[in-house]
């Protein structure tokens, strides 16, 4: 059966860092990657090596959910799907314990086999060597995968643990990091033949510093002091308006302003650009008299939440005449050429 392809949000060359975005769905692990159980994803396509590989990345309060496709133009059991973590993103080998402790940056291996057989290791330094190691295939206790060829793919979901112990005693380290607030290291492969072919391109599973940085968002930007200068415009002034935009997860990727003149039945939108701190700024072209502007600010982070501001709006109106159908400007010259008339008939003879 081929699978439904889905495209929350898609990021389509490669990048240092990668971003997991939370969802309250939980999919179901059946080997098919569809657009009702990862709608919430960020979705890397056509990354890695010969652009084969497409991630899914999700999480909820305490698992990590990972969809992988990979292109692969024959069927073979023995093909393997393979994730690496560097948890603690150190770039380096942690103790090799297999101790299941964070501060130790344990290096963790989860992978499938395209016959369903799962393999849970860890990097290991005990038994002589420093490589990664597993028991056996098929020993696991709580890291769940499926996997299911599809007429010239793989397609593979895991769900992972948030500091997991999964009670092995030749691994007891899952996932042991926190949605919240670290990010790991992570590497995609894909094993035939004896051979890695992986995300990203190149790099070698031995080298935890070649790795992807993983990044645990937990919802869109913050928008706050939006204002705008001046507050009352007259003809023509430009309008500056201000907005304080923050993402402490995946960082601020765009903020936009959306501006109407017609009551909202178009907008026109201008990029603003960060000047000092997390201050964002951005200026509307002056208007007409009588003219009501609109606007409102959108934010986007790296992982692909956004945040709209609530509608906004002010007048344009030129000064108000102290005299009904005389301007100001008319009334200030009269009473000065009055002032003169006055001076010069006061003057002796």
């Amino acid at each position: 059966m081929q699978s439904l392809m889905v495209l929350p949000t898609v990021h389509g060359a490669y990048a240092d860092t990668i971003y997991s975005r939370l969802t309250t769905d939980k999919p179901v692990l059946d080997g098919l990657i569809n657009v009702t159980e990862w709608k919430d994803a960020n979705v890397y396509m056509g990354v890695g090596e010969n652009h084969i590989f497409d991630v899914y990345l999700m999480h909820g309060e305490d698992h990590f959910y990972i969809g992988i496709r990979v292109a692969d133009p024959t069927e073979n059991l023995s093909d393997t799907i393979n994730l690496f973590f560097d948890e603690g993103d150190d770039g380096g080998h942690g103790s090799g314990s297999g101790d299941g402790v964070f501060k130790d940056n344990q290096e963790d291996w989860k992978g499938i086999t395209g016959d369903g057989r799962l393999i849970d290791g860890y990097w290991d330094t005990k038994n002589g060597h420093s490589d990664f190691w597993y028991p056996g295939l098929g020993i696991s206790v709580d890291f769940e995968a499926a996997i299911a060829y599809h007429i010239d793919h793989w397609e593979a979901e895991f769900k992972i643990p948030f500091q997991g112990n999964d009670g092995d005693s030749y691994d007891p380290s899952d996932l042991n990091t926190v949605p919240c607030c670290d990010s790991p290291g992570l590497l995609f492969a894909l094993e035939e033949n004896a051979r890695f072919i992986t995300y990203p391109e190149g790099a070698d599973y031995h080298d935890p510093s070649k790795y992807l940085t993983l990044v645990f968002d937990a919802g869109p930007p913050t928008v706050s002091e939006v204002d705008s200068s001046p507050e009352q415009p007259q003809p023509g002034d430009a309008v500056t308006i201000k907005a304080n935009v923050r993402d402490e997860d995946s960082g601020v990727e765009m903020v936009t302003l959306l501006y109407s003149i017609d009551g909202g039945s178009t907008w026109t939108s201008l990029p603003m650009s960060r000047s000092t701190g997390s201050t964002y700024t951005a200026t509307m072209p002056g208007e007409p008299d009588g003219t009501t502007v609109q606007f409102k600010v959108e934010a986007k982070d790296n992982a692909g939440f956004t945040i709209e501001t609530t509608t906004t709006s002010y007048g344009v109106h030129a000064p108000t005449s102290a005299i009904p159908g005389f301007p100001v400007e008319a009334i200030l010259a009269g009473i000065a050429m009055t002032a003169l008339v006055l001076c010069a008939r006061k003057k002796p003879k």
